[in-house]
């Protein structure tokens, strides 16, 4: 009886070492798991703002609303020719192949 006592207690023991043991290496993975979660929780933000930044500041700041509707007033005075002349020069230079072609077309 005794024996039989003796045994079921060791191998209670064993078990809940390996149980401690375990939870021991569980508990490191949640804590690494955590750990690159905030990492990539950065990152993202980061990425975010790197993104979306310069178009939230303009949703915000009163100096680019200002900008746009000074830029709505003016080009509202133009007459149908100065804002087709304005459409065609702002397509061409605001592309590099376009901006490209127009020098050389000039100089030929």
């Amino acid at each position: 009886m005794m024996r039989t006592l003796l045994s079921q207690r060791e191998r209670a023991r064993r078990e809940a070492e390996a149980a401690a043991a375990e939870a021991g290496r569980l508990r490191e993975q949640l804590r690494s798991t955590q750990s690159k979660g905030r990492q990539l929780h950065s990152d993202n933000l980061a990425l975010y703002e790197k993104t979306y930044g310069r178009e939230y500041e303009a949703t915000i700041s009163p100096f680019s609303a200002f900008q746009r509707r000074e830029r709505a007033a003016r080009l509202a005075e133009l007459s149908p020719p100065e804002k087709l002349l304005l459409a065609v020069s702002s397509l061409l230079l605001s592309h590099r192949r376009a901006r490209r072609g127009l020098l050389e077309a000039a100089t030929t």
